[in-house]
């Protein structure tokens, strides 16, 4: 199954749902660029499929023990006297917990999020990745994309 998102600045992206048969199965071959709309076609920027044929990179989810953030919505701006509510790593509270020295950087599910600009407003279930991800060149910055609701934000 395929969703397509597109990011605040017009940025087109897709996400490929696998079945488990699909997932175990061997991999597809890359396209060949003489038999495409496009032949020989020529990239100079930017990254294609006939120019960087890598093999595929597994992203590598880390484990948060103990994170006080697990299960709670994402949430810019929380209201630091509400017990339940969202502690960014930031925050007094955040620095308290040692959160940014615990959590920062590291590819995960749901939690304590690392956004380098604002925190989008997202369910508790989300995964979120550094620019590594995918071997993506995206210009710095975290990336998030809510599983639940289908949306995705990359900020630098």
């Amino acid at each position: 199954m395929e969703i397509y998102l597109e990011d605040i600045i017009g940025g087109g992206w897709t996400l490929i749902w696998l079945t488990q048969k699909e997932f175990e199965s061997t991999l597809t071959e890359l396209p060949n660029n003489k038999n495409t709309v496009f032949p020989n076609y020529n990239n100079d920027e930017g990254t294609d499929c006939f120019q960087q044929n890598e093999p595929p990179k597994y992203v590598k989810l880390f484990e948060r023990e103990n994170d006080p953030n697990t299960g709670r919505k994402l949430e810019d701006c929380p209201y630091e006297e509400d017990e339940n509510a969202y502690i960014d790593m930031d925050s007094e509270k955040g620095e308290e917990l040692k959160l940014r020295d615990r959590f920062w950087g590291k590819t995960h599910f749901g939690g304590t999020a690392n956004p380098v600009q604002a925190t989008p407003e997202f369910s508790p279930y989300y995964i979120e990745f550094e620019e590594g991800f995918g071997n993506s060149n995206m210009g710095g910055g975290n990336g998030q994309i809510d599983l639940l609701n289908n949306e995705l934000d990359w900020a630098q």
